[in-house]
C-alpha cells in the first residue's frame, strides 16, 4: 500500500453541486489551520456556467493531526459577513483519500445546502535553499516576549522577597506570598522556555548561513540528501517558532503551545540540527577530499589551501587509489556514555593505554553492556582530552549490520585513517602505494605489511612520541571475516611497532573466541570483560535512568493530577530504583525502557513493567521487557482493527527489517508498497507505535532494529514465542516474491524503453516509484535463493522479455546501483546450476541475461563515471553479445530499437 506522506500543501478548493439560485451571490473562502486564519481568497460571482474555484497554495503543514477549517462566507455591507457553511477536516483525513478530498458542507443554507468542497493538495515539496531562506527571512527573532517577562520578573523577585520575610506574621501576607509566588514562578518558567526558543532561533540561523555557505557543494549529488533533510528542518523550526512568538501575552499561559511542549519540541529542533550538521560536516569532509584528489570544482582552491608543492600532490595522487578502495561511508562513534558514568572501565583503558609496550586489547561483554559507547567516549577522550590536549586517536573502524558489514577493507582503512591523521605517516603509506604499483595486493598479511608495518617502523620519530590508538568497534557485526584478518589484528601491532594500540570491541562470538581466547591465555592479548553485576555498572544504570526519567516523571505526574491519581503516582526515587534492578546491567535495557516510557508516558506501561517479578538475569532481562512492550503495543492498538491484525502487521514489518537486504534496508514506502496489505494501515502508522525498539537513520530514512539484542529476541522461538518469533526464511520468500511482482508489474505497465536522449537520467529517475528504486528493483536478485519452483514462471519473465527494460532502470538509477546489481548477478547463475527441476528455458534465459549484463555493466563502467550513463546507452553494446544470445535476440526481433 501507499505511504502517507510527511507534508500537505492546500493547492485548490472548488464548490461543487450548487442549487440553482436566481439571485447574484458573491462569495468568498475563509481558511484556519489550527484554530488560525491563514487565507481569505477573493471574491467570485457565482453564475451558471463556472465552477467556483480558488487556487490557494498554502503554507505546508507538517503535523498529521492538525485540523483545517473551511468557511464559506458571503459580505455583507452593513452587517458581519454571513456563513453560508463550514466544514472542518483534519490532515490524516487528506491523507486517507486516494486522490482529491471531497468535504460535506454543513450548517449550510440555500443554494449550499448540498454543496461539497473538492479539496485538492500536494504531498510534496522541494525543500532547497531558495524555500528555506524564504522562511528563515519572514521569520522574525523571538525577543519582545521574553524582555516583558524579564521586565516584570526584575520588579517581582524583590516584591516576593519581602512578602516571603512578612509570611510568618501575618496570614494576609501568607495568602499573597502563594499567589505571588505561583504566578513568578510561572513567570520563570515562561522565561526560561523563551530562551529555549531564542537559542533554538539562533541555531537555526547559523544552521542555515552553513548550509548555503557553498553552491558548488550543494548542487553535488551525493550531498542533495543531507541538504535536502537540513533545508527541511528549517523550514519546520522556522514555523514552530512563528507559532510560538505569534501567541498572545495571555497565550503563554494558556495558549495552544503548553510551556513543557514547547521545551521539549524546541529540545529536539536542536538535537535534529546537531545531528544533520555533524552529517554535513562529515559529508562535506569526504566530498572536500575527494574533490580535491580528483581535481574536480575548486580545486585550485583547496590545493592552496593545503600549500601547492609537488610533493602534496603526489601524496593525494597515491592515497586517493586507498581512498578508491573504501566504503562509501565510514562509520563515526554512534553513542557516547553519559558523562560521569564507566569512570572506571575509560579510566583502566587509558591506563593500559599509557602503559602497555604495543599490543591489542579485547573488549568483550554481552549484547548491550555498551561496548559502542565505551568506545565512543573512548574517541572523544582520546581525540580532545588526553595527553595535553593532544590526538591520540589514530583510526576508528566502526562496523554497523546495517551499514558496513565488509571487512575485506579494514587494513586499507586504517592505513588511509593513519595516513590523514599525521602527515609523516600520510607520505610513507604513499610512497608504499606507489611502490606497489597499479594493484594492491589481495592478500590482508601482504596488506598490512606493505601498508601499515613498513610505513610506520620507517618512521624513527613515532617510537618516541608517545601511544598511537587504533579502534575498531563491532568486528562481530561483519557477515564474513576472515580467520586471516582476525590472525593480523592479534599479531599487529607487537614489539615491532611499540608506539602503536590496538583496541577490539565486540561480542565473544564464536569465529572471534576461536581466534582469540588462546591469545589471551598466553598473554598476546589483554581483555576487559563488562561485567553486568558489579556495583559501579548498576549505579551507572541507575545515574542514566534518573537522568532521562525526570521529564517522564512530570508527564507522568501530569496526567495523574488530570485524573486525580496523583497520590497513588509512586515517586521518582522509588520508580528509578525499580527499574534499575531489572536492567541487571544491561544498559541497552535502560536505553529501551526509557525510550518506551518517552514514546507514550503513561502509568499503564510503567506499571506493567514494574509489576512483573525482578528478572534472574540479564537475558531473562531483555526477554521480558521486549514481550512486555511488543504486548502493550498491541492492547493500546488502533480503532477498526483487532489485536491480532496490529500484531501481525508489526511481525511483518520487524520480520521485513530483519530479512532485508543492507544497505539500503526498507524505507517506510517500501514497508507500505512490499510488506504491508492493502487493507493495513500505514507504513508510518505502524513504525509509530515501534519507536521505543525500531529507529529511523537520520539520512537514508531506512528503519532498523534498535539494537542486537532485539534482534536475537525475535529470532529465539523460546524467548519470543510463537506470537512474537520471526521465521527468516518465511519472512524472506514474501520480501522476494513481493519485490518479483512489483518489478514485473512496473516493467510490464509503466516503464516505457528508451533508445534516444531526449529525456534526462534524471527525469527518469523521478519517475521510478519509491519502492522499486529503494528496494525492489533489486530485490528479486538479492533473495534468489528463497524462490522456488512455483516462481520460475515470474522469473522468466524478468529475465527474458523484461530483462532489458529492468537493466534500463538499474541503468538509470546510477553507478551504484550498476555496482551492486553486477554484484549479485553472478549469485542468481549459482542458483540456477542448483535448482535441478529448473527447466531448460530458464536456464538458457539467466546464462544469456548474466552474459548480456556482464557485457554491458562493464562497458558502461569502464567509464569512469559516476551517476552519468543513461537508459540508452546499454543499446549500444548489444551488438557485442554473441548472435546466439538470447537477449539480443530477443532485442532485434522484438524491440527493434535503433542505436543512436
Amino acid at each position: 500500500m501507499s505511504e502517507r506522506p510527511s507534508c500537505c500543501v492546500i493547492k485548490d478548493v472548488e464548490v461543487l453541486e450548487l442549487l440553482p439560485c436566481n439571485r447574484e451571490i458573491r462569495i468568498y473562502m475563509r481558511i484556519a489551520i489550527a484554530g488560525k486564519v491563514a487565507h481569505k481568497t477573493d471574491l467570485l460571482k457565482l453564475d451558471t456556467t463556472s465552477v467556483p474555484k480558488w487556487t490557494l497554495n498554502l503554507q505546508p503543514i507538517f503535523d498529521e493531526s492538525a485540523v483545517i477549517d473551511f468557511k464559506l462566507c458571503r459580505p455583507r455591507k452593513y452587517w458581519r459577513d454571513e456563513c453560508l457553511g463550514t466544514t472542518r477536516i483534519s490532515v490524516a483525513d487528506i491523507f486517507d483519500e486516494e486522490g482529491d478530498y471531497m468535504a460535506v458542507l454543513s450548517r449550510a443554507s440555500p443554494p449550499f445546502t448540498e454543496t461539497k468542497l473538492k479539496i485538492s493538495y500536494s504531498e510534496t515539496i522541494d525543500f532547497d535553499e531558495k524555500l528555506a531562506t524564504t522562511f528563515v527571512k519572514a521569520t522574525a527573532k523571538p525577543t519582545e516576549m521574553s524582555k516583558k517577562i524579564s521586565w516584570m520578573l526584575e520588579r517581582l523577585v524583590p516584591i516576593k522577597g519581602t512578602i516571603d520575610a512578612l509570611a510568618e506574621l501575618h496570614p494576609a501576607a501568607r495568602i499573597a506570598w502563594s499567589f505571588l509566588s505561583l504566578g513568578i514562578d510561572q513567570l520563570q518558567k515562561q522565561s526560561d522556555t523563551d530562551a529555549l526558543v531564542i537559542d533554538l532561533y539562533e541555531t537555526m540561523l547559523s544552521t542555515h548561513e552553513q548550509a548555503i555557505r557553498d553552491e558548488v557543494f550543494r548542487n553535488r549529488k551525493r550531498l542533495l540528501p543531507v541538504y535536502k533533510a537540513l533545508f527541511r528542518q528549517i523550514v519546520e523550526c522556522t514555523f514552530f517558532i512563528s507559532e510560538y512568538t505569534n501567541r498572545t501575552y495571555l497565550g503563554a499561559f494558556r495558549g495552544r503551545m503548553s510551556k513543557k511542549k514547547a521545551a521539549s519540541k524546541a529540545a529536539k529542533f536542536q538535537s535534529a540540527f546537531k545531528s544533520l550538521t555533524e552529517q554535513l560536516g562529515s559529508s562535506l569532509a569526504k566530498e572536500t577530499l575527494v574533490v580535491t584528489l580528483r581535481n574536480e570544482e575548486k580545486f585550485d582552491k583547496l590545493q592552496r589551501r593545503m600549500t601547492e608543492t609537488e610533493e602534496i600532490a603526489e601524496i593525494t595522487n597515491q592515497l586517493v587509489r586507498l581512498h578508491e578502495v573504501l566504503p562509501a561511508r565510514q562509520q563515526k562513534p554512534k553513542l557516547m556514555c553519559l558523562k560521569g558514568t564507566r569512570v572506571e572501565v575509560i579510566n583502566d583503558l587509558i591506563y593500559w593505554i599509557a602503559e602497555c609496550r604495543g599490543g591489542m586489547l579485547w573488549c568483550t561483554g554481552v549484547a548491550g553492556t555498551g561496548k559502542s559507547s565505551l568506545m565512543g567516549t573512548l574517541c572523544q577522550v582520546l581525540g580532545s582530552e588526553y595527553a595535553c590536549g593532544r590526538n591520540r586517536l589514530g583510526s576508528f573502524i566502526r562496523y554497523d549490520r546495517l551499514e558496513y558489514t565488509d571487512s575485506s577493507s579494514l587494513i586499507t582503512s586504517i592505513a588511509y585513517s593513519l595516513a590523514l591523521f599525521d602527515g609523516r605517516i600520510g607520505r610513507a603509506i604513499a610512497q608504499a602505494v606507489r611502490k606497489i604499483g597499479p594493484v594492491l595486493p589481495p592478500s590482508p598479511r601482504d596488506q598490512f605489511d606493505r601498508l601499515l608495518q613498513e610505513p610506520l617502523q620507517s618512521i624513527p620519530e613515532l617510537f618516541q612520541e608517545g601511544p598511537v590508538v587504533v579502534i575498531i568497534d563491532g568486528i562481530d557485526e561483519c557477515d564474513m571475516i576472515s580467520t586471516d584478518i582476525l590472525d593480523i589484528l592479534v599479531e599487529a601491532f607487537g614489539r615491532e611497532l611499540p608506539f602503536m594500540r590496538l583496541i577490539v570491541s565486540c561480542r565473544s562470538v564464536e569465529r572471534i573466541s576461536r581466534v582469540f581466547l588462546p591469545k589471551v591465555h598466553d598473554a598476546s592479548i589483554t581483555r576487559v570483560v563488562l561485567d553486568t553485576s558489579s556495583k559501579d555498572v548498576n549505579n551507572d544504570i541507575r545515574k542514566y535512568i534518573s537522568s532521562r526519567f525526570s521529564v517522564i516523571y512530570d508527564l507522568l505526574a501530569d496526567r495523574a493530577k488530570e485524573v486525580n491519581r496523583l497520590d497513588q503516582l509512586r515517586s521518582k526515587d522509588d520508580v528509578v530504583k525499580e527499574l534499575a534492578q531489572r536492567a541487571n546491567g544491561l544498559f541497552i535495557w535502560a536505553v529501551a525502557v526509557c525510550t518506551f516510557l518517552e514514546e507514550l508516558p503513561s502509568e499503564t506501561r510503567l506499571d506493567a513493567l514494574l509489576g512483573s517479578r525482578i528478572p534472574d538475569d540479564a537475558i531473562q532481562s531483555l526477554t521480558m521487557l521486549y514481550r512486555t512492550a511488543l504486548n502493550l503495543i498491541v492492547t493500546e492498538g488502533q480503532k477498526n482493527l483487532r489485536n491480532e491484525d496490529i500484531r501481525r502487521c508489526i511481525r511483518d514489518l520487524l520480520g521485513a527489517i530483519v530479512v532485508a537486504e543492507v544497505p539500503p534496508g526498507l524505507t517506510l514506502e517500501a514497508i507500505g508498497a512490499l510488506v504491508l496489505k492493502p487493507t493495513d494501515p500505514a507504513g508510518k502508522t505502524v513504525y509509530s507505535k515501534l519507536t521505543s525498539v525500531v529507529e529511523m537513520s537520520p539520512e537514508q530514512k531506512v528503519l532498523r532494529l534498535m539494537h542486537k539484542s532485539f534482534d536475537d529476541f525475535l529470532q529465539d522461538r523460546n524467548r519470543s514465542g510463537e506470537e512474537w518469533f520471526i521465521d527468516v526464511e518465511e519472512h524472506q520468500r514474501n520480501l522476494a516474491k513481493e519485490s518479483l511482482s512489483s518489478l514485473n508489474l512496473y516493467l510490464r505497465y509503466s516503464w516505457q524503453p528508451n533508445a534516444t536522449k531526449d529525456v534526462s537520467a534524471e527525469q527518469y529517475c523521478g519517475r521510478i516509484p519509491a519502492h522499486i528504486c529503494h528496494y525492489a528493483v533489486l530485490g528479486p536478485a538479492w533473495h534468489i535463493k528463497s524462490f522456488n519452483s512455483d516462481d520460475f514462471g515470474a522469473i522468466e519473465v524478468l529475465f527474458g522479455q523484461h530483462f532489458l527494460p529492468w537493466l534500463e532502470v538499474i541503468v538509470t538509477l546510477g553507478t551504484q546501483c550498476l555496482k551492486q546489481f553486477h554484484k549479485c548477478i553472478y549469485d542468481v547463475k549459482d542458483w540456477i546450476q542448483q535448482i535441478s527441476q529448473a527447466g531448460s528455458n530458464l536456464r538458457l534465459g539467466i546464462d544469456a541475461a548474466v552474459e548480456a549484463a556482464d557485457e554491458i555493466i562493464s562497458s558502461l563502467l569502464d567509464r569512469d563515471t559516476e551517476c552519468d550513463s543513461h537508459p540508452a546507452d546499454i543499446y549500444r553494446v548489444l551488438k557485442r553479445l554473441p548472435p546466439d544470445n538470447v537477449i539480443r535476440i530477443h532485442w532485434e526481433q522484438n524491440i527493434n530499437i535503433s542505436v543512436v
